[in-house]
């Protein structure tokens, strides 16, 4: 395998060890999606020409400092990750000369992050009253059926079984474990949701269940 001798190298030869290892159910196709995204931005950042040589410690920090609405420090962390996680699996196999040039910067150390709670009733009725009649249908949905919002978005028609059965519910065959498990995820729907289900399949006409 050739050495990359650009950032925008590296960063494409990453991403197509990453695209062989989801093609052998070692890695998520989702969590892929969200290190090519942080590695796109990144590149375009340093700029894809720029000489490997050239990389330092402060590029990531400037980078960072570009995105002020990665308030929270998991979000930020993930971004370091793809980033550094890169530059890693090039010094481990042999494709990068030296050491990896980034580590999470200083300013993170030590900082605790914050856990997200869930909605009380109070605020998922206070939103429910305001919300616009689409944003009320995700919202009732997700709050029923405990689904991800990305699963949420990414549903099809074809999903759902039994919708007139016993046994309604969804069956997701790709989610966010389905790389590891090789399991589909069910989701059991209420026969209150069910019959929302059916109510929305009537006024349906393209594949997904929820569109914007």
């Amino acid at each position: 395998m050739r050495k990359p001798s650009t950032v925008g190298d590296l960063v494409q030869m990453y991403l197509a060890h990453l695209e062989r290892r989801i093609a052998s159910k070692q890695f998520s196709s989702r969590g892929a999606e969200n290190i090519r995204s942080a590695l796109n931005s990144f590149t375009e950042f340093l700029n894809p020409l720029l000489p490997l040589t050239g990389c330092q410690q402060s590029q990531l920090t400037r980078w960072l400092d570009k995105h002020p609405k990665w308030r929270a420090k998991a979000t930020r962390v993930k971004a370091i990750g793809a980033v550094t996680g890169c530059w890693h699996w090039a010094e481990d196999t042999g494709l990068l000369d030296g050491a990896c040039p980034y580590r999470r910067p200083v300013t993170l150390r030590g900082q605790v992050s914050s856990i997200r709670r869930p909605a009380t009733d109070k605020e998922y009725r206070a939103i429910f009253r305001v919300a616009h009649r689409c944003l009320k249908r995700a919202i009732f949905m997700l709050y029923w059926t405990g689904l991800r919002t990305c699963e949420l978005r990414l549903a099809k028609w074809s999903d759902v079984q039994d919708l007139n059965g016993s046994c309604p519910h969804i069956l997701l065959r790709t989610h966010k474990m389905s790389y590891a498990t090789d399991k589909p995820r069910i989701i059991p729907l209420s026969p209150v949701v069910a019959r929302f289900i059916r109510w929305l399949k009537k006024r349906s006409a393209g594949e997904y269940i929820f569109v914007n």
